[in-house]
């Protein structure tokens, strides 16, 4: 299977003197990710603001720094069960930075998208070819499965989970291309791990990938990576038992639901399968995976017809794929079906799935570049694959707009008709949990978290809070309807 790997890479030049030094390249691909993830999201992310606890956490984050420093949430859950330290210091630097402005907090999300893209492509370039790194990797800031941790300030989690996951990648590909791989290199793999561990807990899974895409390379640096990984996850294990208590953190304390049907297989499966294709509605999405699937078949039908050494590892290769998304999916693997509503709500359930998606679509598109007489046809299948998956991402876009309008207009409404607020005993009825297919008030405190957060004081002494009920008008426009004291 390594055969594989060579001779793509080969067709790309990569052995070629005048090839740009890995530090302009770095700079060059941040700069051109950047770019187009801003224009992906023009002109909506100048609209994109808190919504839901957004605004409740980074107080939490900027509190507990002042009153417990840096290492308080290394040691703490500020949820069931989880440890994200990375997040809470995030959010705290962020303020830092940023003083409260929504866009500066969404400007660092495409940042640290744009790096951790980087970062992949810098990776998956000397095992597929450049071109087919760009046009894999693009796929992760256009998918509507990646609009929560894209859009949603507190789920940035996820991305600090990109980012080490991408690095990890990137340590793997110089393990992978090694005539001797170094102890350091081990140790860098180990510690990538940890690091995405403290992003989120999905992340657990990714010594077990790691350990399925070695298995392409040969036995010795299988042994090697399963050790490395292997050895993370018994630490990491320890370490959250000896803090918290507990193994699993979640809503749920086991891995699978209590009941495990044919019918929950199957269209876990299929959510799993469709995860790059979704769209805004059942139809749509349904209609997207099944044309999404066929294009990817037809791609590989393609390589395979004039790239015939492939054929003898076609099996292994589509069996290593279903393997890894399967493992992929295990730490959300409850919690897919209850919330598989076709708004972008649960979409941060899917990052994993999405991620391990990226991989072997490089792999995929490095065997279509590296076609000649049918890569034409190969580059028109790619190009429709993209659009496709890239219609789901702009949707999403445009309903994050609209749902970060209507939470600034709750909030705009809040601050006009009150003196102070009181999240201990919230007042205020009539705002959705849901808006646009986004999370906007989950919880009736969150607006008056959002309200002490932008300057309103707590209410004091005898005073009961700010009682408001919203409701829209028949234009569809935020409106209260009475207001109580």
């Amino acid at each position: 299977m390594c055969y594989c790997f060579s001779m793509i890479a080969s067709t790309e030049g990569f052995n070629n003197p005048q090839e740009k030094p890995p530090l302009k390249l770095f700079l060059l691909l941040f700069v051109g990710f950047l770019l187009f993830q801003l224009a992906f999201r023009y002109p909506y992310l100048a609209t994109f603001s808190f919504v839901n606890e957004d605004a409740s956490l980074i107080r939490l984050a900027v509190s507990s720094l002042e009153r417990y420093g840096l290492l308080y949430w290394f040691q703490n859950s500020y949820g069931p069960a989880v440890l994200r330290p990375l997040q809470l210091l995030g959010l705290a630097l962020q303020e830092q930075l940023f003083s409260g402005a929504a866009l500066g907090f969404h400007l660092y999300s495409v940042a640290l998208l744009a790096v951790s893209q980087t970062l992949l492509v810098m990776a998956f370039r000397p095992l597929v070819g450049l071109s087919a790194a760009l046009f894999s990797v693009v796929v992760i800031g256009i998918a509507q499965m990646s609009s929560e941790p894209l859009f949603w300030i507190s789920d940035q989690h996820d991305l600090y989970l990109l980012f080490f996951y991408s690095f990890a990648f990137l340590v793997f590909s110089h393990l992978v291309t090694a005539d001797s791989p170094s102890l350091w290199q081990f140790l860098l793999l180990f510690c990538s791990y940890w690091g995405a561990f403290f992003s989120n807990e999905k992340a657990v899974v990714l010594p077990v990938l790691f350990s399925l895409f070695s298995l392409v390379t040969g036995t010795r640096l299988f042994v090697r990576v399963a050790v490395s990984g292997g050895g993370a996850l018994v630490t990491y294990f320890a370490y959250r038992y000896s803090i918290l208590g507990v193994f699993i953190g979640g809503y749920s304390s086991g891995v699978f639901p209590h009941e495990v049907t044919f019918s929950f297989v199957y269209k876990t499966l299929l959510s799993v399968f469709f995860t790059p294709f979704r769209q805004n509605t059942m139809y749509a999405s349904t209609v997207s995976g099944v044309t999404g699937l066929i294009l990817v078949f037809l791609l590989f039908i393609l390589v395979l017809l004039e790239r015939k050494h492939w054929k003898k590892d076609a099996t292994i290769w589509l069996s290593l794929f279903v393997a890894a998304l399967i493992v992929a999916s295990l730490p959300v693997v409850s919690y897919l079906l209850p919330y598989n509503s076709y708004r972008i709500f649960s979409t941060r359930l899917h990052w994993m799935i999405l991620l391990t998606f990226v991989p072997f679509l490089a792999v995929l598109f490095g065997g279509v570049f590296a076609l000649k007489r049918l890569r034409k046809t190969g580059l028109v299948v790619v190009f429709l694959l993209l659009l496709l998956i890239g219609a789901g991402g702009r949707g999403a876009v445009q309903k994050f707009s609209r749902a970060s309008k209507f939470s600034d207009r709750a909030l705009e409404l809040y601050l006009d008709k009150c003196h102070c607020a009181n999240p201990q005993e919230p007042q205020t009825t009539g705002l959705p949990e849901i808006f646009a297919g986004a999370h906007v008030f989950s919880e009736a405190i969150w607006v008056e978290e959002s309200a002490l957060y932008h300057g309103l004081p707590r209410c004091e002494g005898g005073e009961t809070g700010c009682r408001l009920r919203f409701r829209r008008n028949r234009r569809g426009k935020l409106v209260v309807t009475s207001k109580l004291h």
